[in-house]
């Protein structure tokens, strides 16, 4: 298994005085980037629980139904919420935060065209919530390796 180092890659930059500017601009772009992401999930999560109603009604579902669909975005995201972090190890966190950007992604253009099978809309609920699960332990790599130590929390 290979072991990457990402133990702040722009220290050297600070410790030779060049690139200082350079770094400040990199590390508030990679907050920023990874806040956005954060709101990306917030909207992807609550969005079902708003549709599920006007939803329900349509697709006569009933509270069990409910439960189900939402319930199946949970354990797919408590999955790889788990592997996110050990997949950051094995791969680059970019990486792993890319791949689970495009699965969540292409999941929740599924989610329409799902909603008129259940067992279907459950698997893809479940998908989209394994590809956002690695979102959170992938961003908290990404600003150990970026943010330098004197300016985080």
């Amino acid at each position: 298994m290979i072991r990457r180092d990402f133990s702040n890659p722009v220290g050297d930059w600070q410790q030779c005085g060049r690139g200082v500017k350079l770094v400040e601009q990199k590390y508030v772009l990679i907050i920023v980037l990874c806040a956005l992401v954060a709101v990306i999930c917030s909207i992807d999560r609550t969005s079902m629980s708003i549709a599920l109603l006007p939803m329900s009604q349509q697709y006569k579902w009933d509270g069990t139904d409910k439960g189900a669909i939402s319930s199946a975005f949970s354990w797919g995201h408590a999955i790889t919420n788990l592997l996110g972090g050990w997949a950051c190890f094995v791969l680059s966190p970019k990486d792993v935060l890319s791949i689970g950007v495009v699965v969540w992604s292409a999941f929740t253009v599924l989610t329409p065209w799902s909603a008129g099978c259940m067992p279907m809309l459950l698997l893809v609920r479940a998908l989209m919530g394994l590809g956002e699960g690695v979102a959170f332990p992938t961003m908290q790599a990404i600003v150990k390796g970026w943010v330098p130590l004197e300016k985080r929390s």
